[in-house]
């Protein structure tokens, strides 16, 4: 999707449409991924975001559809 290959490189795509979005792509984002398996809400969801998804993704291979997932929820 979008050439994306790698969970850090779906990150850092989102990371970018979020800050050009002024912050407004992902309101709320790190709370929901604390609420749902995440870390904590203290931390950056970029990180919270590796963690759930290397839990639910069951290869690297599907860590990228995993991670798209969590951001359609």
């Amino acid at each position: 999707m979008y050439g994306i290959c790698t969970l850090q490189q779906a990150i850092c795509f989102f990371e970018g449409c979020d800050a050009a979005m002024e912050c407004a792509l992902l309101p709320g984002f790190s709370e929901w991924l604390s609420r749902n398996g995440g870390p904590g809400p203290n931390l950056a969801w970029p990180y919270q975001a590796e963690k759930v998804v290397a839990a639910r993704a069951a290869e690297q291979a599907d860590e990228v559809e995993e991670f798209f997932a969590l951001v359609r929820e």
